[in-house]
């Protein structure tokens, strides 16, 4: 899935720009939904809802499939 939603993104050479486009489009893409607790992310996408771990979790993926390293700090990432 995020190799499919990365878009051009990929071509943004700055990289805060690049993280802040990957940003936005995540948001754009979710709906935040405190209710929505799926165990699965594939849901998440399929429905468009989610909480602050699925925020995480999408906006990781298209950071590495858009060539941002990154380092999670806490053990839920």
């Amino acid at each position: 899935p995020a190799e499919a939603n990365k878009g051009d993104i990929i071509g943004i050479q700055d990289e805060m720009t690049r993280y802040t486009a990957i940003v936005n489009k995540v948001c754009s893409f979710l709906t935040y939904d405190i209710t929505y607790v799926q165990p699965h992310i594939a849901y998440t996408i399929r429905d468009g809802k989610g909480v602050c771990a699925d925020y995480t979790a999408l906006t990781l993926a298209l950071c590495e499939k858009c060539g941002i390293k990154y380092h999670c700090c806490r053990h839920s990432c």
